[in-house]
């Protein structure tokens, strides 16, 4: 039969009009026929057709109309049809199935899934995206496929729109699929679970929970990928809010034998670990992602900030005190923004320390504990000394001084 027409007003019986109707959709397709394939759906979705037919034509359609080589495992294949025909016809064709959505949940959801493969191919990561979340996830259909199919498709989703950045849709995708997540898993959905949410953090410049969950993905991917995964752990680390949790992770990636190899961003690494001074030219050799160097509405990137705590925290491993003119003068910045910075770091509890704003100086009581407990010992060892030198004179009164 070489129309929809013929094969409709013949008297087979629906098993063979089936198969009369997947030969058609492989002709037309085979003929980039593109009007004939955009009537097939209007069609199978009369209720003149049993649903015996149409639903397994529906699916052969999609499989065959919206076909991307590169989602069956395929490469270097080029798909038969032109990337906006397919998206002209897919789109379509869920409009037109939207009518009877009882009737095809199933088959709406293959055709968001083929559909979202040719924005995917065409690198429309968030149209990409959008077509698959539109997919109802609580319905019957989504629910029978188990837990696995589900956080596979959230996962996924939240790809798509991390690659574009946009993380705090994909920080949502994430989160539906983490109480689903189980330890009996694929490994692979493991690792892009556990990768998925380090990127989310990360874009969400939540730099110090990026830099664990990078640390831990390190241990768990292979040696290929180890490297990628413990050079983000560092970069976001380096860019972590300064203060005392930041510093234990510091020390396990500067102890890590494996970060010794990564000669970009070590000796920086191990700067910061000893609390050493950081220069902008050394974290200038080191290369961020574009979201670590945007301007936020202070005028200063992730990075500036960074650099200003770290080296904050640096100068109270140096000074007892300092007045902000000459805290702002070390670091690069005015007094009046070195105070607002240290005010803000001493009330989170990342710097120990008080203001003296009548001096306009700030002490560090790190260094202010760890002299008087030198101090204290002095004193003691003089007291010490002191107790010796009496018992000696109460026995030999020669030997007291006059």
């Amino acid at each position: 039969m070489s129309s929809l027409g013929e094969i409709a007003a013949s008297a087979a019986p629906w098993p063979s009009k089936t198969e009369m109707y997947k030969s058609l959709i492989e002709k037309l397709v085979s003929e980039r026929n593109i009007t004939g394939l955009g009537e097939f759906i209007p069609e199978m979705i009369k209720e003149s057709i049993p649903t015996s037919t149409s639903r397994p034509v529906i699916e052969e359609w999609a499989n065959k109309t919206l076909d991307i080589p590169e989602s069956r495992g395929v490469e270097n294949e080029k798909p038969r049809l032109d990337h906006d025909d397919m998206i002209k016809l897919g789109h379509e064709s869920l409009n037109e199935l939207q009518k009877r959505t009882s009737s095809f949940q199933e088959q709406i959801v293959i055709v968001r899934d083929v559909l979202s493969w040719v924005h995917q191919d065409k690198e429309e990561w968030s149209r990409a995206a959008d077509v698959l979340k539109k997919i109802p996830m609580d319905s019957a259909v989504i629910t029978e496929k188990g837990d696995v199919f589900r956080v596979s498709l959230f996962i996924r989703i939240a790809r798509l729109y991390l690659e574009d950045e946009e993380y705090y849709q994909a920080d949502q995708w994430v989160n539906k699929a983490w109480p689903l997540m189980r330890s009996d898993m694929e490994e692979s959905l493991q690792l892009q679970f556990n990768a998925s949410f380090a990127r989310v953090h990360d874009g969400k410049r939540r730099f110090f929970d990026a830099a664990r969950k990078y640390y831990d993905l390190s241990h768990l991917v292979g040696p290929d990928e180890q490297a990628s995964a413990l050079r983000s752990a560092i970069i976001c680390v380096m860019l972590a809010d300064a203060g005392p949790r930041r510093s234990r992770l510091l020390a396990s990636l500067c102890k890590d034998e494996r970060t010794q190899k990564l000669t970009d961003v070590y000796p920086v690494l191990r700067k910061m670990y000893l609390d050493r001074m950081i220069t902008s030219a050394e974290m200038d050799s080191i290369t961020f992602q574009g979201h670590h160097l945007s301007i936020a509405e202070d005028g200063s990137t992730a990075v500036d900030k960074a650099v200003l705590q770290h080296n904050l925290r640096s100068a109270s491993k140096l000074y007892c005190n300092i007045s902000f003119i000459e805290l702002g003068s070390l670091l690069g910045i005015t007094a009046e923004k070195a105070e607002r910075v240290a005010a803000k770091m001493i009330s989170e509890g990342r710097l120990n320390g008080n203001i003296d704003q009548s001096k306009e100086v700030l002490i560090f009581t790190d260094n202010v504990t760890v002299f008087n407990k030198w101090d204290a010992q002095i004193q003691l060892v003089c007291n010490n000394v002191n107790s010796i030198s009496e018992a000696i004179c109460s026995k030999h009164p020669e030997y007291r001084t006059s």
